[in-house]
């Protein structure tokens, strides 16, 4: 993106109205009747001020800012467009309707519902996934006074087919139904 010319034009007039001699002293440079290092100057303005196309308020903040010790070059001149304060953007106010209020109400109560839904801690010996799994449920078969619920969830899955009396998976939970193992 670049400047229009005729921003880069005034940026120019500016400078060589402020800095007058020092200007042209610095950015002149006469060839074949042509003063190519204005032009330079111009093209360069051009392109590296081109993202300040839809800010022109930073243009006019490096022109109410330029030193007063030397006159900026490029780059100089582009960090202290750099420094305009950027443009507020106006608040856009919301007032929830009644609706609004009402849906969210709803959406809060789903979400707390489903981190305060009770989760089963035995789930995994009650669905095993793996032999390991079962090796520990038929451990704790063997010492049933000790761990009676897991033991409890062995006998019912040595009835229902799940694990063999030896603590053998026979089908395993893949997480939507039983399958062999």
């Amino acid at each position: 993106m670049r400047l229009p010319d005729s921003w880069v034009n005034k940026i120019v007039l500016e400078l060589q109205g402020i800095y007058g001699q020092q200007f042209t002293g610095k950015f002149s440079k006469i060839e074949s009747g042509k003063d190519v290092g204005i032009e330079n100057f111009k093209e360069s303005l051009a392109t590296r001020l081109g993202g300040f196309r839809d800010h022109p308020e930073a243009i006019g903040y490096a022109l109410n800012n330029l030193p007063t010790t030397h006159c900026p070059n490029v780059l100089e001149f582009q960090a202290i467009a750099n420094l305009a304060p950027k443009k507020q953007a106006p608040a856009i106010s919301y007032q929830p309707t009644a609706e609004d209020i009402e849906r969210n109400r709803k959406m809060a109560e789903k979400a707390t519902k489903a981190v305060t839904t009770h989760v089963d801690p035995m789930h995994c010996w009650r669905r095993p996934k793996s032999q390991i799994v079962a090796d520990y449920l038929f451990d704790a078969h063997k010492n049933p006074s000790r761990f009676r619920q897991l033991s409890e969830i062995f006998d019912k899955h040595v009835a229902n087919e799940v694990i063999s009396p030896e603590g053998k998976l026979l089908h395993k939970w893949n997480g939507l139904g039983w399958q062999k193992a």
